[in-house]
Formats: C-alpha cells, sequence, structure tokens
C-alpha cells in the first residue's frame, strides 16, 4: 500500500539508494556498503530512499537540483570536499537529483551496516584532529600530506575508507598485502586491526578523506 501510494505521488516508487541505476555499489562487507553516485549532463536519478546511517563526502563540485518526495525542486551548491554524516533515525529520505547541463554529480555514500567495536568500550579515541565528524557510529577525517609531512599511519583501528580528494594519487602500504596506488576521485578500502601507511607518491600535496566505523 506504501509503495502505490508512492507511486500515485510520483509515478515511479521509489528504490533502494544501492539499487538506484546511477547509485553504484562497488564493495560490500559486514560493517559497510561504498556507494559510488555519478550522475551527468541533465540526467536524474530516480527517487531513492536513504534510509542507513551515512557518511557522504562529494568529491567534484556539486552544483545540481535536488527534490524531495512531494516537495519542489531546490538547487544546492557545495564545494568539493564537502563531507558529512546521516544517521536517517528519525526518517528515511527520498528524494531524486538531476545534473546540470555538461556537469556531474560526483559523490561517495559509504553505508554503516554494522558497528566494529561491540564492546562499548570508552577507550575509543580520535584517529587524528583534523576530525569532520564524531557521531556514534563513525568518524570522518581530512588528512593532508606533504614534502613535510609526507606519510600517515593507521594501526589497529575499525574498518576505513579512504577517498582521495586531491592529488595525483597516493600510496597505501598495508600489513599483509602487497602496497596499492589510487588515484584522485578513487577510494580504498582499509581493513581493520591492521596496520596502513599512506604515502605521497609524488612531489604534489594531496588531501584524503578517510570514514571509520566505529
Amino acid at each position: 500500500m506504501i509503495c502505490a501510494g508512492l507511486y500515485k505521488v510520483c509515478g515511479q516508487t521509489p528504490v533502494p539508494v544501492f539499487e538506484e541505476p546511477r547509485h553504484k555499489p562497488v564493495f560490500t562487507n559486514n560493517y559497510l556498503r561504498v556507494i559510488q553516485a555519478r550522475i551527468m549532463d541533465k540526467d536524474t536519478s530516480l527517487y531513492h530512499i536513504h534510509a542507513t546511517p551515512s557518511c557522504f563526502v562529494f568529491v567534484k563540485p556539486a552544483n545540481y537540483d535536488n527534490q524531495v518526495l512531494g516537495e519542489g525542486w531546490t538547487h544546492p551548491n557545495n564545494p568539493k570536499g564537502y563531507a558529512w554524516y546521516s544517521s536517517f533515525a528519525a526518517a528515511p529520505a527520498i528524494h531524486r537529483v538531476a545534473a546540470r547541463p555538461h556537469d556531474e554529480i560526483f559523490a561517495y555514500d559509504v553505508e554503516i551496516l554494522n558497528p566494529f567495536n561491540t564492546t562499548n568500550s570508552n577507550a575509543w579515541s580520535p584517529l587524528s584532529s583534523d576530525t569532520i565528524f564524531i557521531v556514534d557510529k563513525a568518524a570522518g577525517y581530512r588528512i593532508k600530506l606533504s614534502k613535510n609531512n609526507p606519510s600517515f599511519e593507521i594501526k589497529d583501528r575499525g574498518p576505513i575508507v579512504a577517498i582521495l580528494l586531491n592529488g595525483p594519487d597516493v600510496r597505501i602500504k598495508s600489513s599483509g598485502s602487497q602496497k596499492s596506488i589510487i588515484k584522485e576521485t578513487d577510494y580504498s578500502y582499509l581493513a581493520p586491526n591492521k596496520k596502513h601507511k599512506l604515502e605521497l607518491n609524488s612531489e604534489a600535496d594531496i588531501e584524503i578523506i578517510l570514514f571509520e566505523v566505529k
């Protein structure tokens, strides 16, 4: 009955965000689901539902059109690197988004599926002082590397998604696996309870967004 009612309102039954064709799940495990959202050149997404606690970041400037179900269009304008957390505890969000002509919406939605620390320990502390948010389920950080600060080490933390926001590339060395290199706007999953080292791979400064499951 709810779906039928929603179809009458918008002409399309809203789908979970991970089933919306322009929001592609690119990684999923027990703790999180990484969704890459890309909408280009006047294209419009389906109405979709955000109901799972999520960390978001725009990896390109976001000047786009947004319509919440049952409301009119609005026109958000967010800079590259704008990151936030939404719990959707009060209610799911149902909306659709449209790219402007010759433009693109490019964002990551990291859904928190299950907690990592189930002991409710009070010993947890932030990974870095450069925090974007700290909430009950997750934390977000903005890390900058340069010639004077060429590496950043992560050890014995919860699951982390690393997204290269600015800079040509970054090298990631993880214990028990080969090193990897990710390019600008790409992501990497950093497994919990391991040692990871983020390093400059060139002389250019870089900026990385980290989302950690608590």
